[in-house]
């Protein structure tokens, strides 16, 4: 009995644990994120490397994490805004991202590399704020939820512990 009580009171600990670790890795994937939007940008001026060079290019060179990105630059078959599209779908839960970001990411896509160098630019900025307010959203959120979560879920823990034993 004792065992699991002790097995019910960890899981409680480290789901809140879990919770804390996943709103960290979002705010780490919206920077990464943020930089990679900077990095097409200043690439499209002075660069005549296509949108999926750049990108892979900053994805090996600045050693990324997102899953997003390293999936997309594996699928070079088909068009790049399917490609896209589809590796943000599929792929945008492993790095922590919420639906909101995904929207973003997916506007972006859906006019990377289609318009004029200006029309790039503006595509760039335009997605780049709304990354950043995401960002900024995420971590006032992590201010606000971390401590939370870790007292609740030491709280719950030592309740069942107290409780049951």
């Amino acid at each position: 009995m004792v065992k699991v009580i002790f097995l019910v009171s960890a899981v409680l600990v480290l789901t809140g644990q879990y919770v804390n670790i996943r709103m960290k890795k979002r705010i780490a994937s919206l920077r990464e994120l943020i930089v990679l939007v900077e990095n097409i940008d200043s690439h499209i001026s002075y660069s005549k490397s296509t949108i999926q060079e750049i990108i892979e290019n900053f994805t090996l060179s600045a050693d990324t994490k997102l899953k997003t990105m390293c999936e997309l630059i594996k699928h070079k078959d088909c068009n790049f805004s399917d490609n896209w599209r589809n590796s943000v779908r599929r792929f945008y839960s492993d790095d922590c991202l919420n639906k909101d970001d995904e929207k973003i990411l997916i506007s972006f896509g859906k006019t990377l590399g289609v318009t004029d160098i200006k029309g790039q630019n503006s595509n760039c900025r335009l997605h780049k704020t709304m990354l950043e307010k995401q960002l900024k959203d995420a971590e006032e959120k992590l201010k606000e939820k971390l401590r939370v979560n870790t007292a609740v879920s030491f709280f719950l823990a030592l309740s069942v512990a107290i409780i049951f034993y």
